[in-house]
């Protein structure tokens, strides 16, 4: 599939500016405006960038939040391949900062990606890493139990 140069060159700015939009609603409506489509009450944070070639393959659902400096690709370019393929991100997600989305990825509805992981799969439920695997869901509540009994433990030194 071949993209219009022009296309593309007007893409880049419009993604551009909404990496460095202030505003939620402008970064939205900048990104709808190049075929993102993007659902009620979803929150892009700063930075994040999205495919300049297909951002119309694209989709997130309401009420999903997206950290700071999130890439979502939709093509790769291989030394002997070239891959193209749609990105779903479901309604409820959480995205962490520095998180990278490659092409043909479907997140379902209510996951949640740890910051700085990157996405080569289908994801369902917690993950995170580099790749992504899944995480334990009550990895959160273990590490506050830790963090309470060595408080406890420097408290009784």
């Amino acid at each position: 599939e071949i993209f219009s140069p022009y296309r593309t060159i007007y893409n880049f700015f419009i993604v551009y500016a909404a990496r460095f939009s202030p505003s939620f609603k402008l970064t939205n409506a900048l990104l709808r405006s190049i075929g993102v489509k993007i659902g009620k009450n979803v929150s892009i944070s700063l930075g994040v960038g999205v495919d300049i070639f297909r951002p119309d393959y694209i989709e997130i659902g309401d009420e999903t939040i997206i950290g700071f400096n999130t890439v979502i690709l939709t093509h790769e370019f291989l030394q002997r391949e070239y891959r193209l393929g749609r990105v779903k991100i479901g309604k409820r997600c959480v995205i962490g900062a520095n998180s990278l989305i490659l092409a043909g990825v479907e997140i379902k509805d209510d996951s949640v990606v740890a910051a700085g992981s990157l996405v080569n799969k289908d994801v369902d439920g917690f993950y995170g890493g580099v790749p992504v695997r899944k995480l334990d869901k009550n990895i959160l509540d273990k590490n506050e139990k830790k963090e309470k009994e060595l408080k406890r433990e420097i408290q009784n030194q």
